[in-house]
Parts: structure tokens; C-alpha cells; sequence
């Protein structure tokens, strides 16, 4: 099986930790905390702000470094850091240059298991091979619409071809059937 097509799981729970308290991301969801995250890609670190709308307090985590490894492969929870929340208020004011907390994002904190392959880049096909570009050439500027689009038609009728082939191999769906018993 391709590594890349293994089921994995979204949104593990991540430990946090405050004042003595510890607790994690879905335990916190489900006891009414609204969770936001903010994350640079590009170091890898993650910061996690939360709402508890009841209580009227929020929070701020400080920033924890999660690897890949942490999120998309077995592990246990003492493996990951957790976050650290450095404060609690029932208001934050923000000055802009100091903390912009415009980069957080709203998170589902439900631990979900996928199985939608991970696609590389190569699997979008997006570069032409080098050398072998066909260039189209249309030396009548006065072609009517028609005139275009048959001329496209010719153009990708291998395509086509190719593609309605690979459909009539697929399986059809012949019948569905449903049935709902009556409730009283």
C-alpha cells in the first residue's frame, strides 16, 4: 500500500496545560471551549487560543513546536509537547505590532479518522515535459466561436477518446435502492 493513502487521523489530541491543570484539545472541546490555532509553516509552531463563551474568559497558549511526526503518525501523548497556557482573561486587548492575532484559525477539536490519499505534486500533472510543447497557432483572428471550439475539438480528440474508453470501463450504477420504515 502507497504510504502516501494509509489512513491517519485529524485533529489528535494535543495536551494543555495551565496553573496544574492538564487536560487536551478534545476534552477542552467538549466541555464548551471553542479552540483556535495559529501555525507557521514554516517553523512548525503552533499556538492555541481559546473561548469559553459561559465562563466569558479567554486564553493564549505560548507557541510548541509539533513535528509531522506528531501529526500524522502513532504516537503517544507523552511524546508531545503540550501547550502552555501563559494567559487568562475575560478580555484581551491587542496592540497590533506586538501580538496580531489575525493568523489564529478555528479548529474542530474531534479526533477523526481519514483515508484520502496524500497527493504529491507530481500527481496534478501540472508541468509539460520540456521540448515537447505543442504551440497552437490561430492565423485567423475573424474565426467565429464554432470555427474555435471545433478547431479545440480536433485538437484533444485522442484525449477524448481516451477519456470516454476509460469511462465506459468503469462499473455503473444499475439501481439504488432505499428503504425508510414508518415510524409511529
Amino acid at each position: 500500500m502507497d504510504a502516501r493513502s494509509v489512513p491517519r487521523m485529524l485533529s489528535r489530541p494535543v495536551g494543555v496545560e495551565w496553573a496544574g491543570w492538564k487536560t487536551d484539545t478534545r476534552r477542552l472541546q467538549s466541555c464548551g471551549w471553542q479552540l483556535a490555532v495559529e501555525c507557521d509553516p514554516i517553523t512548525g509552531r503552533y499556538r492555541l487560543a481559546m473561548k469559553h463563551e459561559q465562563m466569558k474568559l479567554y486564553a493564549i497558549s505560548n507557541h510548541i513546536e509539533l513535528r509531522n511526526t506528531y501529526l500524522n503518525e502513532p504516537w503517544h501523548m507523552s511524546e508531545v509537547p503540550a501547550f502552555v497556557v501563559k494567559h487568562v482573561a475575560a478580555n484581551f486587548q491587542v496592540v497590533q505590532m506586538i501580538d496580531d492575532l489575525s493568523c489564529f484559525q478555528p479548529i474542530d477539536a474531534q479526533p477523526q479518522y481519514v483515508d484520502t490519499p496524500i497527493r504529491g505534486i507530481e500527481d496534478y500533472n501540472i508541468f509539460a515535459p520540456l521540448g515537447k510543447l505543442e504551440q497552437v497557432l490561430v492565423d485567423k483572428a475573424d474565426m467565429s466561436v464554432v470555427d474555435h471550439l471545433e478547431a479545440i475539438k480536433k485538437l484533444q480528440s485522442n484525449t477524448q477518446r481516451e477519456l470516454r474508453e476509460k469511462e465506459r470501463a468503469r462499473p455503473k450504477l444499475i439501481a439504488q435502492l432505499v428503504s425508510y420504515e414508518e415510524v409511529a
